[in-house]
């Protein structure tokens, strides 16, 4: 009787623990590391992180999920391309539909047919044409944008007002240089935006990183209060 009664606590033990390892692989929680979970649910559920209003914050710390391949799949979610960039701005600053059909001639060989086409067919005629292809003729749409160039396009693109000042090369990042084609781009979203956010705990901005989904949805939120407070 008393075998039986252990057992059956076993098994009792057993089911509990089995339910709760379940709940919590279901409900997505089950991982190592720091990240936002209201960023891994927008992208699990296929919306932009940047049409969240709030919540939004820069993962912080690596992105361990259990299985390796969800992770790569997270991560690659998160970061943004380089047509969707030219894409998010310019819908920001409220292009017109008819404004993008007069431009019917892009100047890059590989966005033909690509859903953004005329979006960067806009920026590369327009506003001092803020956006760059490569020397062989490709913009490459769909290549992640890094937060180097980011900066640039941001800063160039009418956004908000920038204007020509020296910066302090003291005060910049330390992995930001007076003589990298990118340290006015990031010294100005410093200037305008604070450090939080922009740099880490070192000082540093990583310039060739991935800009990430959750770091553009921060960079428009600034940009719109900075535009708001310049009576934009």
């Amino acid at each position: 009787m008393q075998n039986k009664k252990t057992w059956l606590i076993l098994l009792i033990v057993l089911a509990v623990i089995a339910a709760v390892g379940v709940g919590l692989t279901m409900s997505g929680k089950l991982f190592k590391g720091k990240i936002d979970l209201q960023t891994v649910n927008c992208q699990r559920n296929g919306k932009g992180c940047i049409e969240l209003k709030k919540g939004l914050q820069q993962i912080s710390g690596p992105v361990t999920l259990l299985n390796s391949s969800a992770r790569a799949a997270y991560q690659a979610q998160n970061n943004v391309t380089k047509g969707e960039l030219v894409y998010e701005i310019l819908k920001t600053r409220g292009v017109s539909q008819k404004e993008l059909d007069k431009c019917t001639e892009s100047p890059f060989s590989d966005t033909k047919g690509y859903k953004y086409e005329k979006y960067i067919c806009y920026a590369s005629k327009n506003s001092d044409q803020w956006i760059k292809g490569n020397p062989d003729g490709t913009f490459k749409p769909n290549s992640f944008i890094n937060r180097a160039e980011a900066a640039k396009a941001f800063t160039e693109s009418d956004l908000f007002y920038v204007s020509q000042m020296i910066f302090d090369s003291n005060s910049s990042p330390k992995d930001v240089k007076e003589s990298d084609w990118f340290y006015e781009a990031v010294n100005s979203l410093i200037y305008y935006f604070g450090p939080e956010n922009i740099v880490d705990k070192n000082q540093n901005f990583h310039p060739a990183n991935p800009l990430t989904k959750s770091d553009l949805a921060y960079w428009f939120k600034k940009a719109k209060e900075q535009s708001i407070g310049n009576g934009g």
